[in-house]
């Protein structure tokens, strides 16, 4: 028995989901996405001025996904830089996702038990924890409470024919769109949602012609924002394999969430949990009596569609990472798949089953969640589960550094630069290393590896200025500093400005004292002597220099003219 009062199942799912995921408000950013949509993001983010500029430009110069980063700017004006504020935004849209997926089953007349418990199942299932635990997991919340928006909205538009739920539709859909690309192809689960609701062929091409004159417009917008656009396309067999591999994946997780990592690829994950998901799948569709087929071939195309464009990206890019965060929209379709199976939900056995699930998935769920804590525990558990991908190194090796472990430091940049060697941070970084172990020539060589591999890295001028200067090599250092206050002023260290200003002013004076005793009767040393010491409000030594320039080249009217000045301006002192 159920109770009556929806507004109390509502509240039950939003009290497991923070039951569940309460822990995670308390979490750190992790070392992966936060940096750039965040932390080097605070000058967009902190001006409500910047609001239109959002959709006017793409994330990191390929994704149009402007609502992310509206989000991202509620954030940051409520809690600025406090994690605390952000993982609360991802679990309050995961809390309204499982309430508007219950909503969603009701009013397709799923049997009450069974929307009860697949809700719950969507709520508390590992899958999902990558998106609420992960901040940047976001995105796909966000798809899933448009999606689901607009598909209840449609539905109750085909049902009971008011225009406010038209319009409804249409806004959810174009939130979606623009919060990730994959969205553009959702007018396919609305149209499978049409036939399985209505059979008017005017209100049809109605329905069309609103679907296709929001995508142009996205398109426009879109097109506008990203000057060169990344073209998904599957140019190889392998990259056909691979994304077909993808869906495997993708469907195994759905139902048997083991191997989960925080970078998931097709080379440290097992097909296996899948093929036997798509067997039984298969079986089900085929050979069982299924209560509803158009709901069941709802979900497969929720399933699909909400996969194709993540799966596609995932196939042409260079590791092939199949991101967790990327399944939470395609569950709702695999668990609206689930909950067509003819079964006694009266049966003990039933009950049984389903609270077994629930209490192991829940179990996983909060157990795993440690591993979004924070940098350290997200870095380790990276290099544990993608031993071959280097950016974990990469964060492990800076962690290092910084907490002056030079010698582990010194390992996990080696690993680095042997999975990726032409990564100019790895080498960067060991520079660092090197300098504090005082090997100069090391260090200095790593500067040139990654000056030669990226000849306009700042970082890799400074390091090596700065390595030279370490080891009084002023004249080194002078020609990076030189080149650095030219092109990359900003990027010196006031204190350190100041101290090499101070160094290299002494040098040229000691340059000009060492020239003057060669050629005592070069009178325009002695000027140039004179220029430095004004430079430093030493005036009567300056006023010596010019006098003697004067004697040495009596007829030199400047000479005598500068001298005169001088001597007058300080006279009148």
């Amino acid at each position: 028995m159920f109770p009556r009062n929806k507004a109390l199942i509502y509240l039950l799912f939003i009290l497991v989901s923070l039951c569940l995921f309460f822990k995670s408000l308390f979490f750190s950013f992790s070392p992966l996405d936060e940096q750039w949509l965040i932390l080097d993001n605070i000058n967009e983010l902190s001006s409500w001025k910047n609001l239109s500029t959002l959709f006017k430009k793409p994330i990191v110069g390929l994704y149009y996904r402007p609502l992310l980063n509206v989000s991202l700017m509620f954030d940051y004006h409520i809690g600025k830089l406090d994690p605390f504020f952000y993982h609360l935004t991802n679990l309050v849209l995961h809390s309204v996702s499982v309430v508007l997926f219950y909503v969603f089953l009701d009013i397709i007349n799923v049997d009450k038990k069974k929307a009860f418990l697949s809700t719950l199942l969507f709520c508390v299932h590992p899958i999902v924890l990558h998106a609420v635990a992960w901040i940047p997991g976001r995105n796909d919340l966000l798809l899933t409470v448009f999606m689901l928006g607009a598909m209840i909205c449609l539905i109750k538009f085909l049902l009971l024919n008011q225009k406010r739920f038209f319009i409804g539709h249409l806004l959810f859909f174009v939130c979606a769109l623009f919060t990730k690309e994959n969205a553009c192809f959702f007018f396919i689960i609305f149209l499978v949602i049409f036939y399985n609701f209505s059979t008017s062929k005017h209100l049809l091409f109605r329905l069309i012609a609103s679907w296709l004159l929001v995508i142009v417009i996205w398109f426009i917008l879109r097109d506008n924002a990203i000057k060169s656009p990344h073209l998904l396309k599957l140019d190889s067999l392998n990259g056909v394999k691979n994304f077909l591999f993808g869906y495997i994946l993708f469907i195994g997780k759905t139902i048997i969430p083991v191997q989960q990592s925080v970078f998931p690829t097709l080379k440290n994950s097992s097909l296996i949990p899948g093929l036997l998901v798509s067997f039984f799948l298969t079986i089900a569709y085929f050979k069982i009596d299924l209560v509803n087929k158009g709901n069941v071939h709802l979900g497969l195309i929720v399933f699909f569609i909400t996969s194709f464009v993540p799966l596609l990206f995932a196939s042409t890019s260079v590791y092939g990472e199949q991101y967790e965060h990327r399944i939470y929209p395609s569950l709702v379709g695999v668990l609206l798949f689930i909950s067509q199976l003819n079964v006694n939900t009266k049966s003990i056995k039933y009950n049984y089953v389903m609270c077994f699930i629930l209490l192991v998935f829940s179990a996983k769920t909060f157990l795993r969640m440690n591993v979004y804590k924070n940098e350290e525990s997200f870095t380790n558990t990276g290099i544990v589960e993608a031993p071959n991908y280097y950016l974990f190194h990469l964060r492990k090796a800076d962690a290092l550094l910084k907490q002056k472990k030079y010698s582990d430091a010194l390992i996990s940049y080696n690993t680095v630069i042997k999975l990726q060697p032409n990564r100019v941070q790895a080498y960067n970084g060991r520079a660092n290393v090197y300098l504090a172990l005082r090997k100069k020539n090391e260090a200095i060589n790593d500067c040139n590896t990654s000056i030669r591999l990226w000849p306009n890295d700042a970082a890799a001028y400074l390091n090596r200025m700065m390595v030279y200067q370490a080891f009084g090599d002023y004249d080194n250092a002078g020609k990076d500093f030189e080149f650095l206050s030219q092109n990359y002023p900003n990027i010196i260290p006031t204190d350190l400005e100041k101290a090499l200003s101070n160094v290299f002013k002494n040098k040229y004076l000691e340059d000009l004292n060492l020239q003057i005793q060669q050629a005592p009767n070069r009178a325009d040393l002695y000027v140039a002597r004179a220029e430095y010491l004004l430079s430093q409000n030493l005036k009567w030594e300056a006023l010596g220099d010019l006098k003697r320039a004067s004697e040495l080249e009596p007829r030199n009217r400047n000479y005598k003219l500068y001298y005169d000045q001088l001597n007058s301006m300080l006279s009148r002192k």
